[in-house]
């Protein structure tokens, strides 16, 4: 059964008609078209781009893993031949990026995608309508989002998860003309539209095939970006990349994610992209002060863990305390019928892929911090969390990266 403050949420909303309901009612139809037109307008989108001046290499597909089910529509882009560093995987002139010149923001690229989305003769547009909606917790429905609120309880981040929605629409797009006439046309597509931009974007620019790589760092990290502002937008190879190989971006250490590198992590990810990012990992708590890096062993027997700032006492007593209410949780939870029929599938699998993904990281932490503690990161200031980096000397001036690091902080 639901805890107390669950049942009363669903009470209150059986009462009360609210914005948060219209928006769950909006948000809850299947994607307009099926997966089988997303790959057929996946093909029709490097058509558009290649008759438009623009390049997707002949080396690379766009395609699902070997191993994905169907349903997961996590396509990714992938290598059928090797690729040299610095090869061009994809160069998307600046004319095919849906964004607003006049006016660079989130809210008139929505309006643009929007519109997009609505014309039947706009490859990118048909092809984002086959894409699954409302994956990010923003944009979850009621019962997952207090579900989700009860998991996270009061210092488990990403604790401001709905932010999203009441920033970018409540505060901000429905205050502008052009945001309530398309949603008094179509509400679902609106919310959609902003969601996707959220998501997909690169800041206020939406870039076809661009949003189509997935995210990830460490050893698997082998492209960059080469923006040329008004003529076009380029990922190159950064290393040599093998045939059969994903092409990976970063989402928080590209070469163009300006301050994300220290303290944007798995929870961030989480709430900024709807996904748990694949091994590495980062971690960063706030509120005690705790900062590390989770990655595979080379030899494939396991996981290791890199303090970047020194543990202390306090971040230990956390992980006691978060690994006991998780676990509490889960006994709850994990096999509740009754959740099962009331949450949505799609939300509650993202939940529980958060959750044990948690549980792994702290159990990690707490038996790496054994012996460890020392209260070295409470005499720091408010920029604790800063970890010095190396840069390199030379012309070329390269982006600082997580591999640049300094192991951690020496006492």
């Amino acid at each position: 059964m639901f805890l107390s403050p669950l049942r009363s949420f669903f009470w209150f909303l059986a009462a009360v008609s609210s914005f948060s309901v219209v928006v769950d009612d909006l948000l809850g139809a299947d994607a307009a078209q099926t997966f089988d037109e997303a790959d057929i307008w996946v093909e029709e989108i490097i058509r558009w781009v290649r008759r438009s001046g623009g390049a997707v290499s002949e080396k690379t597909e766009i395609r699902l893993p070997d191993d994905a089910a169907k349903e997961s529509k996590l396509r990714g882009v992938y290598a059928t031949e090797a690729l040299e560093e610095g090869d061009i995987v994809c160069k998307i002139p600046w004319e095919l990026i849906v964004h607003e010149p006049k006016n660079p923001a989130i809210c008139p690229t929505t309006f643009r995608i929007y519109d997009a989305m609505r014309d039947a003769r706009n490859p990118y547009g048909r092809f984002l309508k086959t894409q699954p909606e409302r994956y990010l917790p923003g944009f979850w429905s009621d019962e997952g989002s207090i579900l989700l609120r009860e998991m996270l309880g009061g210092d488990l981040p990403p604790l401001q998860f709905d932010d999203l929605l009441n920033k970018y629409w409540v505060n901000g797009c429905s205050r502008l003309p052009r945001g309530m006439e398309i949603f008094n046309e179509d509400r679902t597509l609106t919310l959609h539209s902003l969601m996707l931009v959220l998501s997909r974007g690169d800041d206020d620019l939406m870039v076809p095939v661009y949003d189509m790589f997935n995210h990830r760092n460490g050893k698997w990290y082998n492209t960059e970006h080469v923006i040329r502002e008004g003529k076009d937008f380029s990922i190159i190879t950064n290393r040599k990349v093998e045939a059969g190989e994903q092409l990976y971006a970063s989402y928080n250490q590209c070469n163009a994610c300006q301050n994300r590198i220290d303290n944007f992590g798995t929870p961030e990810m989480f709430q900024n992209y709807g996904f748990v990012e694949p091994m590495p990992q980062r971690w960063f708590i706030e509120k005690v002060r705790v900062k590390f890096d989770i990655d595979e062993k080379e030899d494939g027997t396991g996981l290791k863990l890199t303090f970047k700032i020194p543990i202390s006492k306090r971040g230990m007593l956390y992980f006691q305390k978060e690994l006991h209410r998780l676990k509490n949780f889960e006994k709850r939870y994990r096999n509740n019928s009754k959740i099962a029929s009331m949450v949505p599938k799609n939300e509650l699998s993202a939940l529980w892929q958060y959750h044990d993904a948690v549980i792994t990281a702290f159990e990690l932490a707490y038996r790496t911090g054994e012996g460890q503690t020392t209260n070295y990161v409470w005499k720091l200031g408010d920029d604790w969390w800063k970890t010095k980096s190396r840069h390199l000397d030379g012309t070329k001036e390269k982006p600082s990266s997580w591999d640049d690091e300094d192991e951690g902080i020496e006492l």
